[in-house]
């Protein structure tokens, strides 16, 4: 019985520390003209940039985007026709970017002027069920 709890709680930990621990991804700086690393956190239902989180305060405008619906905006500047996601992005303000994952896998997130970052689908669907 004792080593099946013990077995339990190895479990337990692993699992949650699996569900918390930062998620790396690529981005391209056109600044410095070369891929960077972004690290992001769970919070909530959300992949959000790890610099939103300071003393265990989340403050940033991508978690204040998830507090409230964007007001549905058509620009005609920009080019994400059929993406309703990079359209949100734009609506709350935001640049839509695509970030490489660990594996070469590609998501959308939406960037914010003050460099934090949300995924896009994420961000999306909290606002449209």
């Amino acid at each position: 019985m004792r080593i099946q709890n013990f077995v339990i709680f190895l479990t337990i930990a692993f699992v949650s520390q699996a569900l918390y621990a930062d998620v790396k991804f690529k981005i391209y700086s056109v600044k410095n003209k070369k891929y960077e690393v972004a690290t992001f956190i769970k919070q909530k239902d959300f992949l959000i940039s790890k610099d939103c989180v300071k003393k265990n305060v989340v403050k940033c405008e991508a978690w204040s985007a998830t507090l409230k619906k964007a007001n549905k905006i058509e620009r005609k500047d920009i080019n994400v026709a059929g993406h309703p996601a990079a359209q949100y992005c734009h609506a709350h303000g935001a640049e839509n970017r695509v970030l490489i994952g660990k594996n070469n896998e590609q998501d959308d997130f939406c960037l914010f002027k003050d460099g934090s970052m949300i995924m896009a689908w994420s961000l999306y669907y909290a606002h449209h069920k």
